[in-house]
């Protein structure tokens, strides 16, 4: 199907994550079907041409879009792991539709990779965010957007009066303000990360993502191993690690949330003796 404004109402991408810094439309085509990347849920992209092709294929008015169908409120993009090329974004902007970028995992990644400079040259761009994963702060529940301010308000008039608490918006400041915090995280995050990508990969055919988020995803399907043994395993030793569905012919997907440096020593003296490696 081809990308037309008439046929999509919203645009929503998760832009972040795991895997390579920079790529293109066709790149993420390409490195999704021979990588089998499709992050817990996310759903299509589109292809230089304009094409929209499927991920996953989920059917869920208002969160997923067929790719035959494209008569729903949205159209979730495959690229959890991907940057685009700023060129590419534009491309997207510039049908005039409401463009909605997921920014949640941006910090890990540093905020050159933010795509809030479109916001002032195309009303159409909206940024969202959380405070819930570089931050730390999950139990606040607390998001933000940054949009061109017209639309910013037209969207707060929508809302709720208080539906925000006091409390919680002076906590959510509070952090904010803290860059030096923030900072201390982000690195020990990105450190761990590191830290257990390359513990994994001395475990032949072990499939690992690269990743600029708080968590690292495998596909254990070239070791010969199944991921829910994996998991059920480490469930034994104490941890719970998610999941995924058979995808591209794997069953051997699982995904770690970088804990603290001792949890993440056990993930790694877990996995090497599951795999039998010393």
């Amino acid at each position: 199907m081809d990308l037309k404004p008439e046929s999509i109402k919203y645009l929503i991408v998760h832009h972040t994550a795991t895997a390579r810094d920079t790529t293109t439309f066709d790149a993420v085509k390409k490195y999704h079907i021979s990588k089998g990347w499709g992050d817990i849920g996310y759903h299509y992209f589109i292809t230089a041409d304009g094409k929209i092709w499927p991920g996953r294929a989920e059917n869920i008015v208002g969160a997923h879009a067929s790719s035959s169908d494209m008569n729903f409120k949205s159209l979730g993009i495959c690229l959890t792991g991907n940057f685009m090329d700023e060129k590419d974004f534009i491309k997207i902007v510039e049908l005039g539709i409401p463009f909605v970028i997921d920014e949640a995992y941006i910090e890990y990644a540093g905020l050159k990779k933010s795509q809030s400079r479109l916001i002032k040259k195309y009303k159409n761009v909206i940024i969202t965010r959380t405070m819930s994963k570089a931050y730390g702060l999950a139990g606040l529940q607390f998001g933000y957007l940054l949009a061109d301010r017209e639309v910013a308000m037209k969207i707060a008039a929508s809302l709720l009066p208080w539906n925000v608490g006091t409390i919680t918006m002076w906590a959510a400041l509070t952090g904010l303000e803290d860059q030096k915090g923030l900072a201390k995280r982000v690195k020990f995050t990105n450190d761990q990360a590191r830290l257990i990508e390359k513990a994994m990969s001395t475990i032949p055919g072990m499939i690992i993502f690269p990743t600029k988020a708080n968590y690292v995803l495998f596909d254990a399907g070239g070791t010969g191993k199944n991921g829910d043994d994996i998991i059920s395993f480490a469930k034994k030793k104490g941890m719970i690690l998610r999941g995924q569905k058979t995808m591209y012919g794997s069953e051997g997907w699982f995904r770690v949330t970088i804990g603290t440096s001792q949890e993440n020593k056990l993930f790694i003296k877990t996995m090497k003796e599951f795999f039998g490696k010393k």
